[in-house]
């Protein structure tokens, strides 16, 4: 098993991420670097003054390919998609619209007046660019 860098990895010592693939100066052979969830490591990433990655102390370990137990996908998997920026995005006209009737509006203004009602915008009605 050979995961690429990003990868969700099991080893002996806990769950962590795959940060670094490759060979090392410390000790021949290919080494996978993991920057692990909890501070059950040995490194920050580096070993004997070389920076293979980069994690806080003691999150770091490197192990051999064939010491992990498992992978659960990638983190970019959870990456905000489409769906995500969409909401957002509505989110925002929602504010922008709020703060338009607040700041515009009251017993001597007139709502704030567009050349398009703010539910007409593109970005309203999700029609980006």
């Amino acid at each position: 098993m050979d995961p690429a860098l990003g990868t969700i990895v099991e080893v002996p010592v806990g769950r962590g991420v795959v940060r670094f693939s490759g060979t090392t100066s410390f000790k021949p052979g290919k080494w996978v670097g993991i920057e692990l969830y909890e501070q059950k490591g040995k490194n920050d990433g580096s070993v004997e003054g070389v920076s293979y990655f980069n994690c806080k102390k003691d999150y770091g370990v490197f192990v051999r390919a064939s010491q992990i137990k498992a992978t659960f996908g990638s983190e970019l998997d959870n990456a905000p998609g489409p769906s995500t920026v969409r909401d957002y995005n509505s989110l925002i006209c929602q504010f922008i619209e709020l703060i338009c009737t607040l700041s515009f509006s009251g017993p001597h203004l007139e709502p704030l007046a567009h050349p398009w009602g703010i539910r007409e915008h593109p970005v309203w009605r999700g029609q980006i660019p």
